[in-house]
């Protein structure tokens, strides 16, 4: 047998043994998939146990099936259990984030925040950004996307307000860490706000935030001063507990004799050429107008 003889064989051989595989793997794949015997055993005929397993689970509801009383249908359906409902978008959350910070509908004007402390209720520095609305009377302060977890609205009418004061930020503890002896001198701006108020409970509270509106600890300095200037174009400090007039110092009570007794002394002055008639009747009115 010649080179090429022996090459032809070997390749039939070759497709034979495939050809074998194949067979066994696709009679295999009918066993395991069909239920059914190699060679075509009963071929077509369902296994009396495997239908009768399929039967059982068919008949069990689902594990996490919820079960109602009531029948579901397109009017009435049926909640899916723990449904956390549908999931927001991008473009939902960054909705939900510029209505958060946008203005309160008849704002002056308003800043973003972060909150350094002075309420009871927030012992602590905070993180996130706080809208500071100025309103035509009162300070209110908004949770935004950053600070909802845990912020609550706080309103602070003027006829309450003591004071503000722009004062130096806090270096904290990780900037000092970090920071250059330059770099931290160059950090302590005035940016942060201090207002002093009578809480609802008539208690002197301070409460003290930290400008954000800039894209820097300079301009966050220059947007507290812009701040001070909105306040005082609108006249906001008139409106202050501190500027109210104080209230008048009760009369005193009988003051009637001192008056008596001031004007028999003047009438001896009178009478003895000090005062002269109009200038005795003139301090006379004026201390009738005591009694």
């Amino acid at each position: 047998m010649g080179f090429s003889d022996k090459l032809k064989s070997s390749i039939s051989n070759v497709k034979s043994s495939a050809k074998y595989i194949a067979d066994q793997t696709v009679s295999g794949l009918n066993n395991v998939v069909f239920n059914q015997p190699p060679n075509g055993a009963n071929a077509g005929q369902a296994n009396p146990e495997v239908a009768n397993t399929e039967a059982a689970n068919n008949s069990q509801p689902a594990v996490n099936t919820p079960v109602n009383s009531e029948v579901a249908d397109a009017s009435n359906p049926v909640p899916a259990a723990n449904n956390p409902g549908p999931a927001k978008t991008f473009k939902s959350i960054r909705e939900e984030s510029k209505a958060l910070k946008a203005p309160l509908e008849g704002a002056i004007a308003r800043y973003g925040v972060i909150y350094v402390g002075g309420l009871k209720q927030y012992p602590k520095r905070k993180i996130g950004e706080i809208g500071l609305n100025i309103m035509p009377d009162r300070f209110v302060f908004t949770k935004t996307s950053s600070t909802k977890d845990w912020f609550d609205r706080v309103e602070i009418p003027y006829n309450k307000v003591h004071k503000i004061e722009i004062v130096e930020r806090t270096i904290t503890n990780a900037e000092a860490f970090l920071g250059s002896s330059s770099g931290l001198a160059s950090m302590n701006q005035k940016n942060n706000l201090e207002f002093l108020f009578d809480d609802e409970e008539g208690t002197e509270t301070m409460l003290r935030v930290e400008m954000l509106t800039g894209v820097s600890i300079y301009a966050q300095a220059g947007k507290c001063r812009e701040f001070m200037d909105v306040l005082r174009q609108n006249k906001i400090f008139g409106k202050f507990k501190s500027a109210q007039p104080a209230a008048p110092a009760p009369q005193q009570t009988g003051g009637g004799e001192d008056v008596i007794e001031k004007i028999k002394k003047l009438s001896e002055l009178k009478e003895m050429g000090i005062l002269s008639e109009e200038e005795f009747n003139a301090k006379k009115s004026e201390l009738l107008l005591k009694i």
